[in-house]
């Protein structure tokens, strides 16, 4: 015999303790639709007297029991003595004890199976019935109130409901309540089997735009089938949105794997591989393969994937060992691949493209592409770091300064737009303290400044060896140097600027100037010529006069220079009654000086040679000086004739 105590225990374990939900069936009442904190509210026994039907605070015959702030409160108080002696028992059905004060054990009567000497929460037949509860409405108690005990006798949510409506049921009910197949997977209702089949008509009339639609309608309708988001994503990838489809083909993984075929499959790996993803293209046509080891078009697309690899190998390598052509080979050949598979260039092969034509100093097409790829990707980092690289060698320093700048602020962890960015702010300062010091009259400050912008560009040949900003303060500083009279120094800084920008009006001009301060008055004249030649579009009417009033008074000079003997004793700055070995000599100090091969002028270098040649023998050199000297004698005597007619005038 059980004590009262055990008793009281045993049927706070039964019935009064919340307990986690049941997945397969209700430990109260034992049917499979019912949870534990759902069972039949018809069957709670009420721990007062003992009765069933309703629970112990709202008990009818004692009200105030086990009401919390009540002495003796809690659901294991005890009624008074006297209240129990007018209760009658719901177990034995014997008048003056309650149901917890029985003994009489044998005479409990089950209420679930009507066998006796036991209670319904003992009950070893726990499978009740529609039959068993009767058809009282309570019994379908479907509900969600508070009864005054704390229990909340939540709805039956997992039990069959006589219709079903997927307008009235929330979407997790519906998702619930819903059929499923063998895989788990719920079935398509008639409206989106017909949505599909529409969608995939669609697909086959290349109409991708409508059957995208369909196919959005259908997931709207019913998310949960894998079926329709693999088949958007095939839609999207014919519409070369490769992003949105490797989006559905993931969402399609997710709601079910068998859904991934091997066609499936060669689409993701053609997704990736136009987003300019290699590595991950090769292992998705390989998974394909492994599913399908005879499918053509997957062992077709391994062989492209493996090719494009090689030409990517190749390029990086040529790259890096500044092999442009050989790069440029490369990147054909890895364009030759995306236009076999009948799709867009990634961008990250489209940014090679473009690091080629910087590289070839092509500034004009490496813009274009570039602008046109910012158009449809104005959020780029990697575009925008580009797209600033070219505007600062070409000497857009304010364009590039702005556009470093809004790329350092959407990334502020990209190394390469914080070096760029302090690379160009360096420059511009350099430049504006330059032409301060210009301006000031500062030759040797302003010759500083330069220098150390010129230091900061570099000649890095993947840049094209400085690009059109390095040309820009290499005529800075010739001009500089045609101030400070360094005219060897300024025309070989004009030089390589010119190799840099040969088509420069302004770099010709100033060549021209240099070449006149080392009395090269034809040679200047040629570089005035071109310098017109050039500016038609880059100079405005008053620098055209300019260059031609400086041209025309060249050409006098030049003249002169013909009809002047040549003092090949002042070439090599020595007197006429230098030495043999101070002619070597000086000729050895000037072939150095002006030797093409040593950034020198060609055409100073043939008057030393020449000179050389006459000087250095006896029989020449005794020739040279009779002739010289006749030569003088006329010059002067021409110069006092035209002093005589300027003063009579």
């Amino acid at each position: 015999m059980l004590s009262y105590e055990i008793f009281q225990e045993l049927v706070a374990l039964l019935l009064d303790m919340p307990r986690r939900p049941a997945a397969a069936s209700c430990s109260n009442c034992g049917r499979s639709d019912f949870s534990t904190q759902e069972s039949n509210f018809t069957r709670r026994l009420c721990f007062s007297c003992r009765g069933t039907g309703h629970a112990t605070t709202a008990c009818p015959q004692y009200p105030s029991f086990g009401r919390i702030g009540h002495r003796g409160s809690g659901p294991w108080s005890r009624p008074n003595a006297d209240q129990g002696s007018l209760s009658i028992c719901q177990l034995c059905g014997v008048q003056g004890h309650t149901a917890g004060e029985c003994t009489n054990s044998s005479r409990w009567k089950c209420v679930k199976c009507g066998q006796t000497g036991h209670i319904a929460a003992a009950c070893p037949n726990r499978l009740c019935s529609d039959e068993d509860l009767g058809s009282a409405p309570s019994q379908h108690y479907t509900g969600s109130q508070q009864t005054d005990d704390g229990f909340h006798p939540g709805p039956h949510q997992n039990a069959p409901r006589d219709s079903y409506s997927s307008q009235e049921a929330g979407s997790t009910d519906a998702e619930t309540s819903q059929p499923k197949n063998k895989r788990g997977q719920p079935n398509p209702n008639a409206l989106i089997m017909d949505l599909l089949s529409r969608a995939k008509a669609m697909c086959a009339s290349e109409n991708y735009t409508d059957a995208i639609s369909l196919l959005t309608e259908a997931i709207s309708i019913e998310p949960a089938v894998a079926e329709l988001y693999a088949s958007r994503g095939i839609a999207h990838a014919n519409l070369k949105n490769y992003t949105n489809a490797l989006g559905d083909f993931q969402s399609a993984m997710i709601k079910d794997e068998s859904t991934i075929t091997s066609e499936i499959l060669i689409w993701i790996s053609r997704c990736r591989l136009h987003l300019g993803s290699h590595s991950t293209a090769l292992l998705a046509v390989r998974d394909a393969l492994a599913m399908d080891p005879q499918n053509e078009d997957g062992h077709t697309l391994m062989k492209r994937i493996r090719e494009l690899g090689n030409h990517q190998d190749v390029y990086k390598t040529a790259c890096s060992r500044n092999q442009w052509r050989t790069a440029r080979t490369a990147y054909e050949s890895c364009l030759s691949v995306y236009v076999e598979e009948d799709g867009d260039f990634p961008i990250e092969l489209r940014c090679w493209g473009i690091t080629l034509r910087v590289a070839e100093g092509d500034w004009d097409k490496a813009m274009e592409a570039i602008d046109h790829l910012m158009i449809r990707n104005p959020k780029n980092i990697q575009l925008m770091v580009i797209r600033s690289q070219v505007l600062f060698l070409t000497a857009r320093l304010s364009q590039a300064f702005t556009q470093i700048s809004a790329a350092a602020k959407l990334d502020p962890d990209d190394k390469q737009a914080q070096a760029l960015r302090v690379r160009v702010k360096g420059i511009i300062r350099f430049k504006e303290e330059g032409d301060d010091h210009h301006r000031q009259g500062r030759s040797s400050s302003a010759l500083d400044c330069w220098n150390s912008a010129l230091e900061l560009i570099g000649e890095k040949e993947e840049e094209s060896n400085g690009g059109l900003i390095r040309a820009l303060f290499l005529q800075l500083r010739a001009t500089t140097r045609l101030q400070l009279e360094q005219y060897l120094e300024g025309v070989k800084d004009i030089n390589t600027a010119l190799g840099l920008e040969p088509a420069s009006a302004r770099a010709y001009a100033i060549r021209g100037r240099l070449n006149a301060g080392l009395e090269l008055y034809e040679t200047a004249v040629e570089d005035f010529a071109r310098a017109l030649e050039f500016g038609g579009e880059s100079l405005d009417e008053q620098e055209m006069l300019d260059f031609e009033a400086e041209r025309d008074d060249l050409e006098k000079k030049a003249q002169d220079e013909r009809a002047k003997e040549k003092d090949y004793y002042q070439i090599l700055g020595l007197s006429h009654k230098c030495t043999t070995a101070e002619i070597r000599k000086a000729y050895r100090t000037y072939s150095l000086k002006y030797h093409p091969d040593k950034g020198g002028i060609a055409e100073k270098f043939n008057l030393v040679s020449e000179a050389y040649s006459i000087l250095s023998n006896i029989t020449s050199r005794r020739d040279y000086d009779i002739k010289l000297k006749r030569s003088t004698r006329s010059t002067r005597k021409r110069n006092s004739q035209n002093r005589k007619q300027s003063s009579n005038a």
